[in-house]
């Protein structure tokens, strides 16, 4: 989906608070973000490195970040 499609409805008609729920919903937490930066932080103190997709799930919500 393209982002200037997220703002319109079905019928193509302009929707910006469907949009921006939309848009808020998908964005990852600021809490995961900054635990996968202190993952990758971590790492770099011990010379190690992080080779591939860090994978997060949430237990409250089931999603998979």
């Amino acid at each position: 989906m393209k982002k200037h499609d997220t703002y319109r409805n079905a019928e193509k008609y302009h929707d910006p608070t469907a949009g921006k729920a939309i848009q808020k919903a998908s964005q990852q937490p600021e809490l995961i973000s900054w635990y996968i930066k202190t993952i990758k932080d971590l790492a770099e103190i011990m010379d190690l490195e992080i080779v591939g997709y860090v994978a997060v799930k949430d237990k409250k919500t089931k999603i998979i970040w």
